[in-house]
């Protein structure tokens, strides 16, 4: 990570992103100032004094969960306690107003193109036969397993909100759109 920032890259800050790890998706959040003695002492000395900007990042244990999850256990929230100035900066309440039935940390796949950034999600397919999600990208011809990630639908969503129109995709259909900005297009998987 530290040498993609000083390359230049930047992560986004408050949103749910598979750009950190690759095989889950974390979120960066400010830090308080008033957390900053209690946690961050040392870095309190390096900079002189409170007047420098810090980030927290947080990841999901083992089975995807969050510390602000229901489910999550009372070490993985003491591991990575609420550092932002309340209630994990308002990402709680961002999530609340998820419209999949599956949950942001669940398991889907995609291509490497799609997490990086280096293209668009051209066809979503929702499997019958086991609920799974797949998402990927405008290349043309067959689909190379190499290429496969498996990141959050929440780090989906995160990519590329129109996603959050495909909520309600049926189990056993799929949705295509011909560029990044045309609307889906549903039908039934043969």
């Amino acid at each position: 990570m530290y040498h993609e920032l000083d390359a230049g890259r930047r992560f986004p800050i408050g949103e749910l992103t598979g750009a950190i790890f690759e095989n889950c998706a974390a979120v960066l959040l400010p830090i308080s100032p008033q957390q900053y003695r209690p946690h961050l002492g040392w870095s309190g000395w390096f900079y002189g004094g409170d007047d420098f900007r810090c980030l927290q990042l947080v990841f999901p244990d083992s089975s995807g969960r969050f510390p602000w999850s229901s489910g999550s256990s009372e070490s993985f929230r003491a591991a990575q306690p609420d550092l932002t100035a309340g209630n994990w900066s308002g990402l709680h309440e961002r999530l609340a107003a998820w419209r999949f039935s599956d949950p942001p940390n669940v398991a889907v796949i995609t291509t490497r193109k799609v997490v990086s950034g280096d293209d668009w999600i051209a066809f979503v397919s929702h499997a019958v036969d086991d609920g799974g999600w797949q998402f990927l990208n405008s290349e043309s011809g067959p689909w190379n397993a190499a290429d496969a990630s498996v990141v959050g639908l929440g780090t989906i969503v995160q990519l590329d909100a129109s996603i959050m129109e495909l909520a309600d995709l049926p189990l056993g259909w799929h949705a295509w759109r011909d560029s990044r900005g045309s609307p889906w297009r549903r039908a039934k998987t043969a």
